[in-house]
């Protein structure tokens, strides 16, 4: 980890809070001006940043792609920059 700041931990709760489910919803997350978003924090320590990608919301448990009424979801993220710590969440 040496010549990166430490992770600053990005959490995201999506909460399916309709009647029916949610397939193949995502959310999009990239960084801003030098900002890279790790997928876990062995991600970060490797060095190893997501590209900037969709993240499909599921259920942990469950059909692939598919998140039940009612149920909730945590994703947590992580991210480094050299600068203003930077990024976007988008649905």
């Amino acid at each position: 980890m040496a010549g990166r700041a430490a992770p600053v931990q990005i959490k995201v709760d999506v909460r399916n809070v309709g009647t029916t489910d949610l397939v193949n919803k995502a959310f999009q997350v990239y960084g801003v001006e030098f900002t890279e978003i790790f997928g876990s924090l062995e991600d970060f320590e490797n060095g190893l940043p997501i590209p900037d990608s969709e993240i499909i919301v599921e259920d942990e448990t469950g059909l692939p792609g598919v998140l039940s009424p009612g149920n909730l979801r945590t994703y947590y993220l992580y991210a480094s920059t050299n600068g203003n710590r930077l990024f976007v969440i988008s649905y």
